[in-house]
């Protein structure tokens, strides 16, 4: 039993650590990559919605808000090159995307650009903005 009447917030963080929310790589159930965390819960009160991108981690810890056994990166490392393209319609056409230049932790900022894709006569070349800074949100 926790006497609350003298710390409330560390009870708080105590009985969310216990409860699982967020682990997914500390304590006695540790979930296989993609799988859910056995006892993980985000029914908690005050705890955060599980869908938006969180800028801070856990009571406890862990950064898995949505407890479905990954920890999911707001942005990713660009693994998309707009020379793969190989026509002009598919290159027009290409969705732009925001690409961190650099990994970031969950938490952390780093720098962001965006880019889309225009035709130069018979190859499809990026076309980059200017770096803009991010705090990398998980969940």
């Amino acid at each position: 039993m926790i006497d609350v009447r003298w710390a409330p917030d560390i009870a708080l963080a105590i009985v969310l650590t216990l409860a699982g929310c967020g682990v997914i790589d500390s304590g006695p159930a540790v979930a296989a990559v993609g799988q859910p965390t056995e006892g993980c819960t985000t029914n908690i009160p005050g705890l955060g919605d599980k869908t938006e991108w969180h800028f801070s981690p856990a009571p406890n810890g862990g950064w898995d808000w949505d407890c479905d056994g990954l920890v999911s990166q707001q942005y990713s490392v660009s693994t998309y090159v707009c020379h793969e393209l190989v026509d002009e319609a598919s290159c027009d056409n290409a969705p732009a995307g925001s690409y961190l230049l650099n990994p970031t932790e969950c938490g952390a900022s780093g720098p962001i650009q965006d880019m889309t894709c225009q035709w130069a006569g018979t190859l499809c070349m990026p076309v980059f903005q200017v770096p803009t800074t991010v705090k990398q949100g998980c969940r």
